[in-house]
C-alpha cells in the first residue's frame, strides 16, 4: 500500500479519541472503560475465595477500606497457610492503579485453592 501525494491531503491531521494516548491501564484492563471510569478504590470490593481439600469453602467479600485496615494490623491470612505469602499491599497498589478482576490465583501443594478478585 502506498500513499500518493493527493491522498496525503485527505488524511486527517488529528483523530479524535475518547481515551487519551497513551491509554491508562485502568482503561485497558477494565471492560467498563467504554461507558464509565473505574470507581475509587475506597468503594471497591475484594473477594477472597478459598477451597480446601477437606471440603471447607470460604467466601469473603470485603470493602477495600476494610482490607487496608486488616493489612495494617497484619491479619489478612485468616489462618490459611496458602494466604500467608500473599502481599496484600501489592494487591491494594494494583487496585489503586486501576487493575481489577482476578489478580491472584494460588493452588497450594496442600490442595488449597485461593482466588482474589478486586471489583
Amino acid at each position: 500500500f502506498q500513499i500518493s501525494p493527493p491522498s496525503v491531503a485527505k488524511i486527517p491531521t488529528k483523530i479524535k479519541r475518547e481515551v487519551p494516548f497513551p491509554i491508562p491501564y485502568s482503561v485497558i484492563l477494565s471492560p467498563s472503560h467504554i461507558t464509565k471510569e473505574l470507581p475509587p478504590v475506597k468503594i471497591m470490593m475484594m473477594k477472597i475465595i478459598v477451597d480446601s481439600p477437606d471440603g471447607d469453602k470460604v467466601r469473603l467479600n470485603l470493602p477495600m477500606a476494610a482490607v487496608k485496615i486488616f493489612v495494617k494490623s497484619g491479619s489478612m491470612a485468616f489462618g490459611n497457610k496458602a494466604m500467608e505469602d500473599i502481599d496484600f499491599n501489592q494487591i491494594i497498589d494494583l487496585a489503586e492503579q486501576g487493575m481489577v478482576g482476578e489478580l491472584v490465583t494460588v493452588d497450594s501443594a496442600d490442595g488449597d485453592h485461593v482466588h482474589i478478585v478486586v471489583e
